[in-house]
């Protein structure tokens, strides 16, 4: 693998993003045409918030409650992550993971234990502006290396069949053909869906359809995130619909 790392100035307003209504049914179309002054709007409020706790609420202590959060949750977020599939899930022949960001790639490609034990495997088209991707770790000695090929484009072209738009960017699927070292077949997917579900029974759908399309048997091991909802409706995947669903594919 080949990465590029720079820098470069931007202002802090550059890095904000237009929320988009597609993926985000839940916004209006009126609210994601003006989500940047929204979020303008909400990012200032959130500062008003820190600065009346730094000099009312916790004068003095602040800084260092503030410094234990950033060290737990944003510093350390990715070696601790990296700590825990060691740890506690170092044992499995396959990992899937979901919302990943290229610098967790990097990471985990560059550790010592998870780069001897596991082939970090990759989409060959990540999200470069939300950085959520989703991955799968594969134990070298089961798997081939050699074997693996990824048939993201082959899912995505059966889920653009379906007629219907689905909220779904680069990097929220990924799927590999791959061999384990008795030489039998599989098709491993990992998928993160949208936060409403709505594109959880549509990419399973494709992903079903992609294997029984694929040339001999194949073993299907899909992990996802499906978010779906205990009680859903026409903005939010139900829970028990997809159950229904998925038991319907066998």
């Amino acid at each position: 693998s080949c990465w590029l790392c720079c820098t470069e100035e931007r202002k802090v307003a550059q890095l904000l993003t237009k929320i988009n209504h597609f993926k985000y049914p839940a916004l209006s179309q009126d609210e994601s045409r003006i989500s940047l002054p929204l979020q303008t709007i909400a990012i200032a409020i959130f500062d008003s918030i820190l600065v009346h706790m730094m000099q009312r609420v916790s004068p003095g202590k602040w800084h260092e409650l503030r410094t234990t959060m950033c060290r737990s949750l944003n510093k350390n977020k990715t070696p601790r992550t990296l700590e825990i599939l060691r740890t506690e899930y170092g044992q499995n022949d396959i990992i899937f993971i979901q919302e990943a960001s290229s610098a967790f790639v990097l990471a985990a490609s560059r550790d010592d234990h998870i780069s001897a034990e596991y082939h970090v495997v990759s989409p060959a088209r990540m999200d470069p502006k939300r950085d959520q991707n989703s991955l799968i770790f594969l134990r070298r000695r089961s798997f081939k290396f050699h074997s693996m090929r990824e048939i993201t484009e082959i899912v995505k072209e059966e889920l653009s069949k379906n007629g219907e738009k689905v909220p779904v960017s680069d990097g929220d699927i990924f799927a590999i053909r791959a061999l384990d070292n008795f030489g039998r077949k599989y098709i491993l997917a990992s998928f993160h869906g949208d936060t409403n579900g709505l594109a959880t029974i549509p990419v399973v759908s494709a992903v079903d359809k992609s294997v029984m399309k694929m040339e001999g048997r194949h073993r299907l091991i899909f992990g996802l995130d499906a978010n779906t909802y205990e009680r859903g409706n026409r903005k939010r995947q139900d829970m028990n619909e997809f159950v229904q669903h998925y038991r319907s594919l066998g």
